[in-house]
Order: structure tokens, then sequence, then C-alpha cells
């Protein structure tokens, strides 16, 4: 009838006029193409889907701040040899012992516990205005286009995620990770970078490789969050967080010395209250190692040592003043120790 037909033609999309009487084969056919152009609409639909779904994985390889940065919408405008100089926070962090920890794992488990991990770890970046710039073994890079302060305080929560991570391992009695952080702010070039068949997006700058240096450090130190004395400074009016002077220090393949702080915000209570109990101290020992005055930095050590024996940098440090006294140690003419590891 009439009303069927109406339904049909609309439905389907296909405003044709028919005149009456309606023939047979013209109405089958009117239906037959409405229904054509039924099903190509739901195919249009789902390819739609497949590319938007395309579209954010591959968001996921590129991020879009990469994007943002070189003045790009989509991924496809991007050109070989597009770059862009910004001030911007990074931040490297590495699993202790990773080796050690997956070495009775199969490769199929060891996959899935970093996959774990990184997924219990990587909210902490986004939330505060950064990304991942890759990952590499139990590694991670982050990128922070807003600053040193956004930047440590992802580092804080990154720390407090491990913790409930590590509540997870403790429910299927597996040991619990240690992860150390190192975080530097400055100058980079970000851009794309690569040969003819294979490119990517990356920076490059001393900012990162100083970074990366901090978190070697951190595992010096045997402390979390290592940060530089740039970061400190950037930070203090924006973000509310206790640190002490850790060393001036020259890092391998870097001419300039570093002056590196130790976050106190990531420690338990007891470990944070004995480090601010001693603090003062513990500074005045740094101090005195800088201006290489090694007797007055022994008898500081020594004194926070007494009142703190879980201080493992005290113990470090008093052993460097040990060594320094017997000619076993260098220290440059800024004042700077001098580090031959990574």
């Amino acid at each position: 009838d009439g009303e069927s037909v109406g339904r049909a033609l609309n439905d389907g999309k296909l405003f044709r006029f028919m005149a009456k009487p309606w023939l047979e084969t013209d109405l089958h056919l009117t239906v037959q193409t409405a229904l054509d152009a039924f099903h190509k609409d739901l195919d249009l639909q789902a390819k739609t889907k497949q590319l938007h779904r395309a579209h954010q994985r591959s968001l996921a390889f590129v991020p879009h701040d990469y994007l943002r940065a070189l003045g790009r919408d989509h991924f496809e405008d991007v050109e070989h040899g597009d770059a862009v100089a910004k001030r911007v926070a990074i931040m490297f962090s590495d699993i202790r012992g990773f080796t050690s920890l997956v070495e009775d794992m199969s490769p199929e488990a060891s996959f899935q516990f970093v996959n774990e991990y990184y997924q219990s770890t990587e909210p902490s970046i986004y939330e505060n205005n950064g990304f991942v710039d890759h990952y590499f073994g139990d590694g991670v890079m982050a990128i922070f286009p807003k600053g040193a302060a956004s930047g440590l305080k992802a580092a804080i929560d990154f720390l407090i995620s491990v913790e409930r991570f590590n509540q997870k391992l403790a429910l299927s009695d597996q040991n619990p990770i240690k992860v150390g952080i190192g975080l530097h702010i400055g100058e980079v070039v970000m851009g794309v970078c690569g040969g003819q068949k294979s490119i990517q997006c990356t920076v490059i700058g001393d900012c990162v490789n100083l970074a990366a240096r901090l978190e070697g450090l951190s595992s010096r130190y045997q402390t979390a969050l290592v940060i530089s004395h740039d970061v400190y400074e950037s930070s203090q009016s924006q973000l509310e967080f206790q640190v002490r002077a850790l060393e001036y220090v020259r890092v391998k393949g870097r001419v300039q010395p570093v002056e590196v702080y130790e976050v106190l915000d990531v420690l338990s209570e007891s470990d944070k209250e004995n480090r601010l109990l001693t603090k003062s101290i513990f500074e005045r020992g740094v101090e005195a190692l800088r201006h290489q005055s090694f007797d007055e930095a022994k008898q500081a050590f020594e004194e926070v040592l007494f009142l703190d024996h879980s201080d493992q940098v005290a113990s470090l440090h008093l052993n460097t003043c040990m060594a320094l006294l017997k000619g076993e140690a260098l220290i440059d003419d800024q004042g700077a120790s001098v580090l031959k590891e990574k």
C-alpha cells in the first residue's frame, strides 16, 4: 500500500516520485534501490569509524602534542625536517634492577609485566599536561611543554602510582619494584628526523642528555627522584615541595657541572622526617665538599649518620671525603665531583 512504499523510500533515503498506477517492476526497482542505498550508508558509517580509530591509534604512536608544536593539525601534514625550538621539562624513569627482576620470567610474562607497569604509571604523565615521547624496555621518557612544575608534579604522582602497583604485586606474592627518576628543564628542538624510509618525532638538546644523566644519578644516591637546580628554581613558586641539595657534580660527557637535589616528598614519612631533621647539617657538608674543605665535610656527614643511620647519601659522601683526603677521588677546580660512570 501507499504507506508501506512511503516508509521504504523515506527510510532508504531515496526520495523519488512514482506516478500511479504503480507498475510491479518499477516498484521493485525503487525498493531495491532504497535497500542498496541503506546498506551503502551502513558501510560508509563502518569505514568512517575505522578511519577514526586508525587516526586515534596513529596519535598513540605520534603524540598530538608534537603535531601542535610543529603547527600541524594532521599526521599526514608533517614533513621531514619540520622542527621548532621550545623550553620544556624532560623526565626519564627507570626500574631499578629490572634485568634481575625478569630473569626468571618468560618473555611473555615480562612483556605483560612491563605493560601493566606502563598502564599504572602513564596517567600521571598525561594528567599533568605531559606526554610520553617513547618507552624503551622498562624506561620512560616524557615531555612537559608547560614547564618544570607540571613535570615535577607528574614525577611525584608517578612514584605514588608505583606504590599502588607494588600493592598489586604484593597480592600475587611478587617483590616490589623501585624506580628512579631524573627531571631537568631547558631548551630543545622538537621535530621530525630520520632517513628516507624511516622518520620519527623526537627532541634533541643538552636538556635531554642531562635529564637522562640525572635518572642515572638517582641510582648513585639510591633515591627515587633527582632534579636539577633549574627545575627547583622554576617550580618552587608554583608547587609546594621539600628538597635537599645532594651534590655539585659534573656528569660523564658534560663539561658544565650541575647542582642536583633530592625531592623528599616521595619518601616515607619517617625517612622524610629524618632527612628534614639533618638537612642543614647535610647541606653544610655538601657546601664544604664543594669548597674542598674535606675535613669539615667529613665531620658534617659523620654527624648526619650519627643522627640517621639510614641516610645512604651521607654514607656515600663520607666515603668520598675519606677518598679525597687520601687523594683517591677527584673534584674539579669548580668544586664539582667528577663522575666517570653514567
